[in-house]
């Protein structure tokens, strides 16, 4: 198994307050050469870091890396959000230009 390592930045929603907040992820799949492989196994970890927080996490973006070397970047952003709320969060963060996916 090879190890890859996200570092995820998370717009997050804690009493009525957004903030952004930087987490290491370690996660493994069989071949990181494999696009398919760490693109699932990072959607995999995005999506357990969103269930298992405490605080309502909007979407966020994270770099992803083998061996210290950067090998991709991933968006994301939780399908259980309210719309509204992406958008308020999106002008906050100076995100209306982009996409969020």
């Amino acid at each position: 198994m090879a190890r890859i390592e996200l570092e995820l930045t998370a717009i997050v929603l804690y009493d009525s307050e957004f903030s952004c907040e930087d987490y290491k992820i370690v996660a493994f799949v069989a071949d990181w050469s494999n696009f398919e492989q760490v693109n699932k196994a990072a959607e995999k970890a995005f999506n357990d870091h969103m269930a298992n927080s405490e605080k309502l996490c909007i979407g966020g973006y994270s770099d992803i890396f083998v061996n210290k070397e950067k090998i991709g970047a991933a968006m994301f952003k939780n399908p259980d959000t309210d719309p509204e709320l992406l958008d308020q969060a999106a002008e906050l963060f100076g995100l209306e230009e982009g996409t969020l996916h």
